[in-house]
């Protein structure tokens, strides 16, 4: 857990990677990806 904290901006660029995927194509998993922030 420590490496998160030590570099939140690494899981920052993931995510905004992710975000990236789905606007670039939204099918069925969009709602998946909502589940998953929840």
């Amino acid at each position: 857990m420590k490496k998160i904290y030590e570099k939140p901006s690494v899981m920052v660029v993931k995510l905004q990677h992710h975000v990236c995927l789905l606007q670039e194509s939204k099918p069925d998993g969009v709602k998946e990806f909502d589940d998953w922030l929840d």
